[in-house]
């Protein structure tokens, strides 16, 4: 939008984008946890993290992919209340 003229309908446009964006992106976090939680790191303490053993990332790589999904998605509960009300700003609701 930077150097072209802005008007209600190409705000309304990116607006719009946006939410839709924020909602898929969202979508693919739910199922990345989903399948994270599916595939535990065994709790008997002598379990290796399937993510090392059968996808082939090293100890550090399992640990962030874990915590930076989790994060998001719980995250995600704040970003319903938000995502109401930005379909609401768009028309889509």
């Amino acid at each position: 939008m930077a150097g072209s003229p802005v008007d209600r309908n190409l705000l309304d446009a990116k607006a719009s984008e946006a939410v839709v964006s924020v909602r898929n992106a969202f979508r693919k976090v739910e199922t990345l946890q989903t399948f994270l939680a599916n595939n535990p790191i065994p709790d008997n303490g002598a379990g290796v993290d399937p993510l090392v053993d059968d996808f082939g990332y090293n100890t550090d790589e399992a640990y962030l992919l874990r915590l930076v999904f989790g994060d998001l998605y719980y995250l995600n509960d704040n970003i319903n209340t938000i995502m109401r009300n930005g379909r609401k700003l768009t028309g889509l609701e």
